[in-house]
């Protein structure tokens, strides 16, 4: 999973970064860090990330995330 995609998963869950942090049990700062590219999103937590929500939903948001680049990417 990369930073588009996490944050597509959170904004297709409606959750802020602190309710997303304390649904997969990680801290607000972690979450902050990792969609801002500071930090990487370790096997850890994307462990806890797939624990936490369901399969099908994580794939949309990577399908939804890759079809912003392709549009990105056109328009640039």
């Amino acid at each position: 999973m990369n930073v588009k995609q996490l944050r597509t998963l959170r904004a297709l869950l409606y959750m802020s970064r602190r309710q997303f942090a304390e649904k997969i049990g990680v801290s607000f700062k972690l979450v902050y860090l990792m969609e801002n590219g500071q930090r990487s999103i370790t096997d850890a937590t994307l462990n806890k990330i797939n624990r936490t929500f369901n399969r099908q939903l994580i794939e949309k948001a990577k399908e939804v995330a890759t079809e912003l680049n392709e549009i990105n990417r056109k328009e640039s």
